[in-house]
C-alpha cells in the first residue's frame, strides 16, 4: 500500500492509520513526500513493478480512511474475479470527462465526510442497473480516493504530469489508459471514507486547466468532453 503525502497531518490522522489497519503481515506500506504528485505516485508505481511477487499495489489519497481490516483480501478478490486492472469504491460508466459523479450511471458507494461540518457524513452510492449486479461492477473510470492496481496496470500505466496536481484527473487518466490497452476498469465493496475539505479558490483554477487537458488528450479517441465544471464534489 502506498500514500504519497502533500499535507502530513493530514495523512497522519485519515490514510497511514487506516493502511496500518488494514495490512497484512507481509504488506509494504510507503509513505513518501509528494512534492509533485504524479511524479511521487510513478515513484511508486517504479517501485512495486520492481517487486518480482507482486499481487496488488493501493494507493491511498492522504484524506482516505480505510476502515475494512479485510480490504485487501477484497481487492485481490476483486482483481482475480474481474479479472480488473484498475479496482477503486466508486466510479461511473459512459464517461468523458474527470467529472463521474456528474454522470447517471454510477456503481459502488464511499462514505464521505466534510471537514468543519460538525461531524456531518454523506453517503455517496452508486445505481445499480437491473443487468449489474452487486459488487464488482465494471466502469469507465473511478475515484482517486483509493485504488488498486493490478500488477499489470502498475507496470503498463503511469500518471500523467501534464494534468496537474489534481486527482481527479490523474486518476480518470490512468483509467482511460488501462482501458485503451484493453484493460477492465471496475468498482467493488472496499469499506473506505473519504474526508473532503473544502477547495480553496486556487485549486478550482487547476481543477478547470485538468478537465481541459484531460478533455485535449483523451477527446479524439472517446469523443467530446462534456462540458461542465461544476466543482462542489471535485477533490
Amino acid at each position: 500500500m502506498a500514500c504519497p503525502i502533500r499535507v502530513e497531518k493530514t495523512a497522519s490522522r485519515r490514510a497511514l492509520p487506516g493502511m496500518r489497519r488494514a495490512a497484512e503481515s507481509d504488506s509494504e506500506i510507503i509513505a513518501r513526500p509528494a512534492a509533485g504528485l504524479a511524479a511521487a505516485l510513478n515513484d511508486v508505481l517504479d517501485d512495486a513493478a520492481a517487486m518480482p511477487q507482486l499481487e496488488a499495489l493501493v494507493i491511498v489519497d492522504e484524506s482516505t480512511e480505510i476502515i475494512d481490516r479485510g480490504l485487501l483480501a477484497r481487492v485481490r478478490s476483486a482483481l482475480a474475479n474481474s479479472p480488473s486492472a484498475i479496482v477503486g469504491a466508486i466510479g461511473g460508466s459512459g464517461i468523458t470527462s474527470i467529472a463521474w459523479w456528474d454522470h447517471p450511471e454510477r456503481f459502488g458507494s464511499l462514505r464521505c465526510v466534510p471537514e468543519g461540518m460538525g461531524g456531518l457524513e454523506l453517503a455517496v452510492s452508486g445505481i445499480v442497473s437491473p443487468d449489474r449486479r452487486a459488487g464488482v461492477n465494471e466502469v469507465d473510470i473511478v475515484d482517486g480516493s483509493i485504488l488498486a492496481l493490478s500488477p499489470w496496470a502498475v507496470r503498463s500505466t503511469r500518471f500523467d504530469d501534464a494534468l496537474g496536481p489534481v486527482l481527479d484527473a490523474l486518476a480518470a487518466d490512468l483509467c482511460f489508459q488501462a482501458r485503451a490497452a484493453e484493460g477492465r476498469v471496475a468498482v467493488a465493496e472496499l469499506g473506505v471514507i473519504r474526508h473532503r475539505r473544502q477547495i480553496e479558490p486556487s485549486e478550482r483554477g487547476r481543477w478547470i486547466e485538468a478537465y481541459e487537458a484531460f478533455g485535449r488528450k483523451w477527446e479524439p479517441r472517446w469523443g467530446p468532453v462534456v462540458a461542465n465544471q461544476d466543482l462542489e464534489t471535485a477533490s
